[in-house]
């Protein structure tokens, strides 16, 4: 008999689990398998699991999809590196993800999302020191846009943008993997409080003021288009010149 073993992984990026695979002779080998898996969950402490130890009579790594039809459809990784980094990158925090989690809570045409996202990466920076996401905003005519989500929901144009039921439950349970989701979550409802009274040129308006990280960038269109660094907004929460 032959000892399959998988470490699987429900991965919200690509839509679809992945399983670290490992093959052995033996029962008394496969136990070495259990150093992985508690490895790996001592490093992702607030991600979920699941672990299986599956006996066929073939080394073939999809006898165990004969064995159970459960395990059909999972994208069996051989390298625990290559793991690890499928996970890092799935558990890393998007611009897309904090504009579908403000979308399932309150919808927003295109124009405002952009603001509001802005506003609540600058609140989050104002109150912890550090932004949400890797990605910088860049000075367009309209204000800070993150190109990406511009793309993803130009199409809307001036009307509200609501998500679907099942994209609001995909969301939520990709936010429960964010290690900080409960300070991103309460972050999103301050701003969405703050701002709810807002139009979208209102909103324009408030991320064009005087010395603020967009005015500084854009330079009445010299600037245009080009990005708005992390240090930069958060030196003018510094100094006073953006309240958020």
């Amino acid at each position: 008999m032959y000892q399959h073993l998988l470490l699987i992984y429900s991965d919200y990026s690509k839509e679809e689990r992945v399983g670290f695979y490992r093959r052995y002779d033996s029962i008394e080998e496969a136990l070495k398998f259990t150093d992985i898996v508690e490895k790996v969950k001592e490093a992702y402490k607030h991600l979920t699991f699941s672990f299986h130890h599956i006996q066929t009579e073939s080394e073939d790594i999809y006898s165990i999809e004969s064995y159970d039809p459960y395990f059909r459809d999972i994208n069996y990784i051989l390298d625990l590196e290559e793991y690890i980094k499928l996970i890092k990158t799935d558990v890393e925090v998007k611009p897309i993800d904090i504009a579908k989690i403000i979308l399932s809570k309150k919808s927003f045409c295109q124009l405002a999302l952009e603001k509001i996202m802005y506003f609540v990466d600058c609140e989050y920076i104002k109150k912890y020191g550090e932004p949400i996401f890797r990605d910088e905003f860049q000075a367009w005519d309209f204000g800070p846009v993150i190109p990406n989500v511009y793309k993803k929901y130009k199409s809307f144009g001036y009307d509200k943008i609501s998500l679907t039921d099942e994209e609001k439950l995909i969301i939520c349970s990709k936010m429960m993997k964010f290690k900080d989701y409960d300070r991103i979550s309460s972050v999103i409802d301050e701003v969405i409080e703050k701002y709810k009274g807002y139009t979208a040129n209102d909103l324009v308006t408030e991320s064009h003021k005087d010395g603020s990280p967009w005015d500084l960038v854009y330079k009445n269109g010299l600037g245009k288009n080009k990005k708005i660094s992390k240090s930069l907004v958060k030196q003018c929460i510094e100094e006073g010149y953006l309240s958020v």
